[in-house]
């Protein structure tokens, strides 16, 4: 998985566009440009995932999943 999926398979894409404060449209195209997830969002989005009792590394955000 790429961090782009990886983020929107543990949070969604539309809720995580409510908390982050941009439209869902934006997390969609992170799959379409290469997956890589936008280094401004990326604390963000870790703090989220903990706030949702999911796991999302560091790691996620750089490299994926297997």
């Amino acid at each position: 998985m790429t961090p782009a999926e990886v983020v929107i398979h543990e949070l969604g894409v539309r809720p995580l566009a409510r908390k982050l404060g941009i439209t869902p449209g934006c997390i969609s195209k992170w799959k379409s440009r290469g997956g890589s997830v936008p280094d401004d969002q990326k604390i963000r989005i870790i703090e989220i995932a903990r706030q949702e009792g999911k796991v999302i590394t560091s790691d996620d955000l750089v490299y994926g999943r297997a």
